[in-house]
């Protein structure tokens, strides 16, 4: 995924910070600091009242719910993808999960808008359009980078930006992130 290919590109010197959320050995390894970016909730959003009583992936295969599935490589569409193959399912048995929108909020207003009983997002896009949510896995996003480059004036630059409330309150609006802890160095 893309991940993958950022921390590589930060591995050979082509970028200075990579965003990952793969908890990539690398990014533990000497010589490389991690920053906390962005933690979310990801589960089922449904409608208020779950009314299809969608509690786990085996009640997506009920022909009476329509999934709306995510984009190739997101993170959301790992998380089906798993849940499918760890049921012992295969995605046909889901209907909907041949369709995909960009987004956790393109996500969650299909079900607003009635186009879908079911996706798989974050907490706080169920909770921007007051429908409910069922959590599943919690994920991060972080910013890998070399320890030596902390002390450069242009790193110090994004991190400082990181740490500022306006981009944060900005960050939950449109993606719907929780950033209360963006700019936490890990390592």
């Amino acid at each position: 995924g893309n991940s993958a290919r950022s921390l590589e590109w930060l591995r050979a010197g082509k970028i200075d910070i990579a965003g990952s959320h793969l908890n990539d050995p690398i990014a533990g390894g000497r010589g490389f600091s991690v920053v906390t970016f962005a933690l979310w909730e990801e589960g089922f959003v449904v409608r208020r009242g779950n009314p299809k009583a969608i509690h786990g992936v085996a009640d997506l295969a009920n022909p009476r719910v329509r999934f709306v599935n995510r984009e190739e490589g997101s993170g959301s569409r790992k998380v089906f993808d798993s849940l499918i193959e760890a049921a012992g399912m295969t995605p046909a048995k889901v209907k909907g999960s041949d369709t995909s929108v960009p987004g956790h909020l393109a996500a969650a207003w299909a079900v607003a808008s009635g186009a879908a009983d079911c996706c798989i997002a974050a907490g706080s896009a169920a909770r921007r359009f007051g429908l409910d949510f069922v959590p599943l896995a919690t994920e991060r996003f972080e910013l890998v980078l070399q320890k030596r480059d902390l002390t450069r004036k242009a790193v110090q630059g994004v991190l400082e930006v990181l740490n500022r409330a306006r981009f944060r309150r900005q960050l939950e609006m449109i993606a719907g992130y929780d950033v209360s802890r963006a700019g936490e160095t890990i390592v």
